[in-house]
């Protein structure tokens, strides 16, 4: 079987899949989109069935094709980081909307948390438990506050914040950071998701 698939699939930066109220996912226009316009396009490899059991497919990116034969991206195929950037300069939409926020909301903290970490190190300090711990929490929880309720996004950077002070007070205070960090900080904001979100 002879055929030109795309080396990438494309998906147009105003649809989104989420959850349904209907039931299941469906595909969501955010934005207009004229009649006939493509908004997806299905690219990658052709597979065999042994090449999909040997795992040389990215999961969640298979389309059989044919008896035997199937399209998806290579598991080893790296990510375009400008992929983003492009589909919403095309779609004529903000890079800080929709995608591209929650993308950066997901990765800054982890970013955030590597600054302190290496100035830290650099100074030859190796009693960074109590540190480490929170700001890796705290970029843990903001990032899976990017699809949760707006306070635990604070709550994650809240701990960020008390990892970059246990790095620079004296490590005797460590104990005392995380009680506030792992103790307080989940007792503070529990009670406000609760209060506000029904818990």
């Amino acid at each position: 079987m002879t055929m030109n698939a795309p080396a990438r699939s494309w998906s147009d930066p105003r649809v989104e899949v989420r959850p349904s109220p209907l039931g299941g996912h469906g595909t969501i226009a955010r934005a207009p989109i004229a009649a006939g316009e493509p908004v997806f396009r299905w690219g990658g490899a052709l597979f065999t069935p042994a090449e999909i059991r040997a795992g040389t497919a990215r999961p969640g990116t298979v389309a059989p094709i044919d008896e035997g034969l199937y399209l998806a991206s290579p598991a080893d195929a790296d990510a375009d980081p400008s992929a983003t950037a492009r589909k919403a300069r095309r779609a004529g939409l903000p890079l800080a909307s929709g995608s591209g926020r929650r993308l950066t909301l997901a990765v800054a903290p982890a970013f955030g948390a590597c600054a302190p970490l290496t100035v830290a190190l650099a100074a030859g300090r190796f009693d960074l438990l109590p540190g480490l711990w929170l700001l890796l929490y705290g970029s843990d929880v903001v990032a899976g506050g990017a699809v949760s309720v707006p306070v635990v996004p604070l709550m994650g950077g809240s701990a960020m914040l008390l990892g970059t002070a246990a790095l620079a007070t004296p490590p005797a205070w460590g104990d005392a950071w995380m009680a506030l960090g792992f103790g307080g900080l989940h007792l503070g904001f529990g009670a406000v998701i609760a209060r506000r979100y029904g818990g």
